[in-house]
């Protein structure tokens, strides 16, 4: 099936940003200011997907399991009890399905569901998927999204939180 003119200038139009960085880097003040320049840009919609919540649905419809078999809790506090029962999470979902991109995998499903949600056609909407891990994951979104995807490793905190952002990448 080809694409005509309108399709590719229709899928122009959307866009998908991914954010990834260590534990701890402030990815939702990155969003946020993403989110606001796009608005600027005149982006009708600016929707936030957060890898940690595709990991609980998951773990919702599904026992998830440590490498021995222990039935892993997705935990909220303590903080660092909530990053690692997500992470062992997340490991355990891509091992489930042999990828390294699952989690890629559903947050395009994701994206797919909001696009049919909002009417089933791409338009001036954009996408920000918080907080990919794997270069995998970029990978596969790259050859789903094309030049409609654009990511953003933050490498490190800055002791000037005045200072740049990080690293951007196209």
């Amino acid at each position: 099936m080809t694409d005509t003119q309108e399709d590719i200038a229709a899928r122009e139009l959307e866009l998908v940003f991914a954010l990834a960085g260590p534990v701890g880097a402030n990815l939702p003040q990155i969003s946020r200011s993403l989110a606001d320049a796009l608005k600027k840009c005149e982006y009708i919609e600016v929707e936030e997907i957060s890898v940690s919540s595709l990991i609980s649905k998951i773990a919702r419809k599904r026992t998830l399991t440590l490498s021995d078999g222990t039935a892993i809790e997705l935990l909220e506090k303590p903080e660092e009890k909530r990053i690692a029962s997500y992470m062992d999470a997340g490991n355990a979902i891509r091992r489930l399905c042999s990828d390294p991109a699952a989690l890629a995998s559903a947050a395009i499903a994701e994206v797919r569901g909001r696009r049919k949600r909002a009417g089933g056609k791409p338009a001036r909407r954009a996408y920000i998927l918080r907080s990919l891990k794997r270069p995998e994951e970029v990978n596969l979104l790259r050859r789903v999204y094309g030049p409609g995807f654009f990511s953003h490793r933050r490498q490190r905190e800055p002791a000037d939180t005045s200072g740049g952002v990080g690293q951007a990448d196209r």
